[in-house]
């Protein structure tokens, strides 16, 4: 009966380790982190919609942490340079990502945000920054990254190419993937036999609605109350997926957006054969940066809606002068102004606009967050978007690269740390538990067993007729057969 026992404590301890094992095949026991960006999503823009009608949103503020007034963001307020400050931790200047049209003079190539095959192209990404999933690969074979159009995700960088990724998405075609598709992604890629731990997903809207149709429109209104029910819909893949309590989420985006009433036509005191335009940087023709220079300098001394700059005299505050990709002269518009070179061969005036200063409230993006590693109901008045590169690396466990971002302010919205590893462990805890259990079972049944052996010889012992000898009886003992449960009751 005792063999018999045993036989079922080894059967049970194997079901229990592979119950374990079955629990976790689809999951890592690492940190993991989803950062989303909607693009253009102002820090106010959910105030100027019925929370009726942004329920998800809420849940967000309810269940997670907020900044009340937006993060601020690098200069320039444009899509690329703030989507690669995002995930490196770095001004323009630093990581080259310098605008979403931009000259290298070393290549002597134009980037365009607009130009798929760019988007692959390490040269244009590869300048010295660290992208929180190259940090992520970086330490630790088992730490895999998925990133769902993100801007400057589909080029290796520092020799790493992300684990998954989801290319070719394109800023002029009405064919990308739809948003439930991108979240659908996702999720297998966290769910999969090798899942990511960090994934990243972009969503081009609300920033196409309101340079359209201005920032303040109904189709800008509307367009949130769309992205609300996507948010809906993630939040309902995510605990379908089973990962509602380990997964963390942030919610933010690269900048604002603010109605564009006037702008202005270079063309009328400045010949556009003179220079080329790369976003607001004027590369002047060869032997002609004085000529240009001083001619943008009167206009915008008579204008008074713009101020032009020669790159060392950019405001040291700016980060935006230490780089090769930054032209000899820079411009920047007041607020609720563009630039065209030619306004009467524009296709489209846009009703909105961004790219300006980064001081301006108007041009600082949202920030939600919720899971396990923040705090329930917390907020702060704002942070740098720079900080949210170290935040990364810190709820995923992983020492940062070189950054100009702090967890300083941040870090009010973290649950304390043995907060957070309670969660992390509990899964260890409960398997220990188990195991010491089961282990405990088995040597109380071991020590039984003793105690019968050590009965039986001593009945045996006081049966033996005087006379036989005891090396006789040790020779013997082997086959002296063990007590039955029912003929230990007898005694």
């Amino acid at each position: 009966m005792e063999i018999t026992s045993f036989i079922v404590m080894i059967i049970t301890l194997s079901y229990a380790f592979q119950r374990i094992g079955e629990c976790h095949k689809n999951k890592s026991n690492l940190p993991k982190l989803l950062l989303i960006s909607l693009d253009g999503f102002r820090w106010d823009y959910l105030s100027k919609v019925p929370s009726t009608n942004t329920t998800n949103f809420s849940s967000f503020i309810n269940e997670g942490c907020h900044v009340r007034y937006g993060l601020k963001n690098i200069y320039t307020t444009f899509t690329y340079p703030n989507h690669f400050a995002l995930v490196s931790g770095l001004y323009a200047e630093s990581h080259g990502v310098v605008g979403n049209w931009m000259f290298d003079p070393e290549y002597n190539e134009t980037f365009s945000l607009n130009n798929v095959t760019q988007q692959s192209q390490s040269k244009w990404f590869d300048n010295g920054a660290e992208p929180i999933w190259v940090t992520n690969q970086l330490q630790g074979n088992d730490r895999r990254s998925g990133t769902m159009f993100w801007p400057g995700s589909y080029a290796p960088v520092k020799g790493v190419q992300i684990t998954r990724r989801q290319d070719g998405f394109d800023f002029k075609s009405d064919t990308n993937l739809a948003y439930e598709t991108r979240v659908d992604i996702l999720i297998k890629w966290f769910t999969d036999e090798y899942p990511i731990n960090l994934g990243l997903l972009y969503i081009e809207e609300p920033d196409e609605t309101g340079h359209i149709h201005g920032p303040d429109s109904q189709e800008v209104k509307n367009k949130i109350m769309e992205l609300d029910k996507i948010v809906g819909y993630l939040l309902k893949k995510i605990k379908e997926a089973d990962l509602h309590e380990e997964l963390n989420i942030i919610l933010t985006s690269d900048h604002g957006m603010v109605s564009e009433d006037n702008f202005i036509d270079l063309s009328k005191f400045l010949r556009p054969d003179l220079y080329r335009m790369f976003d607001w940087n004027i590369l002047p023709n060869e032997g002609q940066e004085d000529l240009v220079y001083n001619q943008l300098l009167k206009a915008s001394k008579e204008n008074g809606h713009f101020k032009v700059y020669h790159k060392n005299e950019v405001p040291s505050e700016y980060f935006y002068s230490k780089n090769r990709r930054i032209m000899p002269i820079v411009l920047e518009p007041e607020e609720h102004y563009g630039f065209a070179q030619n306004l009467s061969s524009l296709k489209r005036l846009n009703k909105g606009a961004h790219g300006y200063n980064n001081s301006l409230q108007d041009m600082h993006p949202f920030f939600l967050a919720m899971g396990p590693a923040f705090k329930k109901g917390a907020s702060v008045e704002s942070f740098n978007n720079l900080d949210v590169y170290p935040l990364m690396c810190h709820i995923l466990g992983l020492k940062p690269a070189p950054n100009n971002g702090t967890l300083d302010i941040v870090k009010e919205l973290l649950k304390e740390e043995k907060q957070y590893t309670v969660v992390t462990f509990a899964t260890y805890i409960a398997t220990s538990i188990l195991i010491a259990f089961i282990a405990g079972i088995f040597m109380m049944a071991a020590c039984r067993q003793h105690r019968k052996l050590k009965h039986n010889r001593q009945l045996v012992l006081s049966s033996v007729p005087d006379g036989i000898k005891f090396s006789t009886l040790l020779q013997n003992e082997s086959q002296v057969p063990l007590l039955s449960d029912s003929d230990d009751s007898l005694n």
